[in-house]
Parts: C-alpha cells; sequence; structure tokens
C-alpha cells in the first residue's frame, strides 16, 4: 500500500497545501486516510 500513498496525495489532495497523507487502510467497501498538516500553523477561515 506505500506505494499507493504519493499518487492517493496527488489525487485527493492536490488542490490543498501542506497535507501529508499518513496511511490508508481499505476495509471492504470503506477507505480511510489519514492525514496531517506539514504547516507550522493553520488560520481559522472564519475567525478573520
Amino acid at each position: 500500500m506505500n506505494e499507493v500513498l504519493p499518487q492517493l496525495n496527488e489525487l485527493l489532495f492536490s488542490s490543498v497545501e501542506g497535507v501529508l497523507v499518513e496511511s490508508v487502510d481499505v476495509i471492504d467497501t470503506v477507505v480511510r486516510v489519514e492525514a496531517s498538516t506539514t504547516a507550522g500553523q493553520a488560520a481559522c477561515p472564519g475567525c478573520w
């Protein structure tokens, strides 16, 4: 599954900067993706 992670990162999160796909689990018809940010901090879009 590790060889699929870069492809999933590109397919699912290509429009989002600073996302790192950490793991992918597939059980029957469920795909669970664990991801985290690579940014040091994030801003709340509604907090401006």
